[in-house]
């Protein structure tokens, strides 16, 4: 009871020692983690993600996750995850001032290429530094998410499709491949 009601210095010293312990325990959990060892490590461990995959005529790099494939066309870049469930796009069709069409033309597409498909309301995010506006759209056994992003002279779209069902694990990869995006014009 003294300890409680008593000297500030005392609860000072519980205090310190209590935060001590915490941290040593916080440092040790990222050291499993970071180094692949133990329990913790083998259920939570994040995939070592490729050297950058550059497409020139997209103005883009990214890196993949492990199994991961990569293919260029026509200004864009592809990646599907090994089971074929997820697929992330990246291209710059148009320039930066048209950036605003990009959204629209793209949740066409898919709703003339998905029966029934529902598009979500917009949402202002960031993607690679730049400004961006993010759309789900949504069909029976589909999902995507429509990501237009302004860069400095390009306006680049931006797309997750998975289908219904896809493991946990491939929208983990899928979001952090986009937070290795990075733009280059």
């Amino acid at each position: 009871m003294e300890l409680w009601l008593g000297s500030r210095p005392r609860l000072l010293v519980v205090g310190c020692a209590l935060a001590v312990v915490a941290l040593a325990a916080l440092v040790a959990l990222v050291r499993d983690l970071s180094h692949g060892s133990g329990r913790a490590a083998s259920s939570t461990a994040l995939p070592v993600f490729s050297r950058p995959i550059r497409d020139r005529e997209a103005h883009a790099s990214v890196r993949a996750a492990p199994g991961w494939s990569a293919s260029h066309r026509d200004r864009s870049l592809a990646l599907r995850s090994p089971d074929r469930l997820a697929v992330v796009t990246v291209a710059a069709p148009t320039p930066a001032g048209r950036v605003g069409a990009l959204i629209p033309d793209a949740t066409a597409a898919l709703a003339a290429r998905w029966p029934g498909a529902h598009v979500g309301t917009a949402l202002a995010r960031q993607l690679a530094g730049r400004p961006a506006e993010a759309v789900p759209v949504f069909a029976d056994r589909r999902r995507a998410l429509v990501i237009a992003v302004r860069g400095r002279r390009l306006a680049y779209l931006v797309e997750v499709l998975t289908v219904a069902g896809a493991p946990t694990r491939r929208f983990v990869e899928a979001q952090l491949t986009l937070a290795t995006l990075r733009l280059d014009d």
